[in-house]
């Protein structure tokens, strides 16, 4: 029993992985284009914005969600410079 759940979680773990890698290659992209139109790199709207949104449509409690972007958005910026 225990084996399906973690099997379970293992496959989930894979797709958010998936996810964070689509991800990053967007987050390269709009820094190659952020950086050809002289676009700071860091924009605090929409991060405050994204974080916004996840947390109307999760049932994620709204502090996990804001580490786990402030995270997320840590590498973006690093990947965009």
């Amino acid at each position: 029993m225990l084996d399906r759940f973690r099997r379970k979680i293992d496959a989930v773990d894979g797709k958010i992985i998936s996810l964070l890698e689509k991800r990053d290659k967007i987050s390269r992209d709009i820094g190659k284009y952020k950086k050809r139109n002289k676009i700071p790199v860091r924009d605090i709207f929409r991060e405050k914005e994204i974080v916004k949104n996840v947390i109307k449509k999760t049932s994620l409690e709204p502090k996990f969600i804001k580490s786990l972007y402030k995270i997320i958005f840590k590498f973006s910026r690093k990947v965009q410079k």
